[in-house]
């Protein structure tokens, strides 16, 4: 029985070593998996992948960064859902710096007014100092409140637009942010 000489080649993809006979034109890779074609030259002989092959391996790769994009997109709608502000029935908003100011001023007109009434009224001391004092407290917790769920929401959105724009740059189609 003849032994037939094999030739020792490297995988295209992975850089495996294939053992290919004289005569190959094709060979897949035991250890990735890819299908090569077999070239060959007056003195060396290569690997290179098929069309097929790459591809396929385009289309996987674009197939995982939507998936990723699309992963990123649910991930901030959590997070935007999780920083929007409730109002009366299922009103939402954006906090905001805005609203911070607002529920300041509110709280502060409020302190104002129970201290006039108060004084007028003629309400003991406690009552006449307490109920301004829990207007301006009100106002200012909600409003440091609000100015913190702002500068997590403009964080936030920073970030993931940011890695949106990386996703799409590196896809190689640029989009448009959400």
């Amino acid at each position: 029985m003849s032994e037939v000489a094999l030739e020792t080649l490297l995988c295209r993809r992975c850089g495996a070593p294939l053992q290919v006979g004289p005569g190959a034109k094709f060979v897949t890779c035991g250890h990735c998996g890819s299908s090569l074609r077999v070239e060959r030259s007056e003195s060396a002989a290569w690997t290179e992948l098929t069309e097929r092959t790459e591809r396929l391996e385009e289309k996987v790769e674009r197939m995982d960064r939507r998936s990723e994009l699309a992963d990123l997109d649910r991930e901030w709608e959590r997070t935007r859902k999780s920083l929007m502000i409730r109002g009366k029935g299922v009103r939402e908003s954006e906090p905001s710096v805005f609203g911070g100011v607002m529920v300041l001023a509110i709280g502060v007109v409020g302190a104002i007014f129970a201290a006039s009434m108060g004084a007028q009224a003629g309400f003991p001391a406690l009552v006449g100092i307490g109920f301004p004092l829990a207007f301006a407290g009100f106002g200012i917790f909600a409003a440091v409140s609000q100015f913190a769920n702002a500068a997590k929401w403009r964080e936030a959105e920073r970030r993931y637009r940011r890695r949106r724009a990386e996703l799409e740059l590196d896809r190689g189609e640029p989009g448009e942010c959400r």
